[in-house]
């Protein structure tokens, strides 16, 4: 058993930014949870659950848990994306998914998580080398992954960790993958992972098919700045 739950990430450079759209989103889903009752989508659903399913949450515990995710690395996303390209990756990742989980799958699937997900991966792979700072429990075998980044301080804590370590954008980056495929097939074959890893996967093409001064972290681009000679 392992639980994680990312508090902050650090990076050298960032800029101060209101993070709009995140903002938004995460209102968004407040309010759908409160005030509309919406379902997943699966074939056969109506053509607008391809969108609606990215706001359902299992309960109050799914919503809070993926909020809190959200605002940690989607804040961190928004800013280095901007606004407009943060909002077509959310939406892209939405009606991608959508589409894919109607034509393909039987069952009913609820979405929040695929987006959140996939928000995780572009931060990743945009910011490998920020520190993420997370608060964990871990039961032995998994203590010992936790250990790997983070020596134990006694003896007990390599059998059941708890607290707060810090760990590189770019470890993230391949454990999570590891640790859904491995929740998919010990869990038999969860379509909550399979979620997952379809945001991951998500996250991964949006950063392909960003503009290079967003991927490569550049001035250029569409707003040229001027600078001192």
């Amino acid at each position: 058993m392992i639980f994680c739950l990312p508090v902050k990430i650090g990076q050298n450079r960032d800029n101060e930014a209101i993070p709009i759209v995140n903002l938004v989103l995460v209102c968004a889903n407040l309010l759908v949870f409160v005030l509309v009752r919406t379902t997943g989508v699966k074939a056969g659903n109506a053509a607008f659950d391809v969108f609606n399913y990215a706001f359902v949450h299992t309960d109050i515990w799914h919503l809070l848990a993926n909020m809190w995710v959200l605002w940690v690395f989607g804040n961190k996303v928004n800013r280095r994306l901007g606004n407009l390209w943060y909002a077509l990756a959310c939406l892209g990742t939405v009606i991608t998914m959508g589409v894919f989980l109607r034509l393909l799958l039987r069952v009913n699937i609820v979405g929040a998580s695929g987006v959140v997900f996939a928000v995780i991966a572009v931060c990743l792979i945009l910011m490998p080398a920020a520190l993420v700072d997370v608060l964990c429990i871990a039961m032995f075998p998994l203590s010992l992954l936790i250990a790997l980044f983070s020596r134990p301080k006694h003896w007990a804590c390599w059998f059941v960790r708890w607290g707060r370590f810090r760990i590189k954008g770019l470890w993230c980056l391949l454990i999570i993958p590891l640790l859904e495929i491995f929740g998919l097939f010990y869990g038999g074959w969860d379509w909550t992972n399979l979620g997952h890893l379809l945001g991951l996967v998500c996250g991964a093409g949006i950063v392909l098919i960003l503009p290079r001064y967003i991927s490569m972290n550049t001035i250029s681009g569409p707003v040229r700045r001027f600078s001192q000679v």
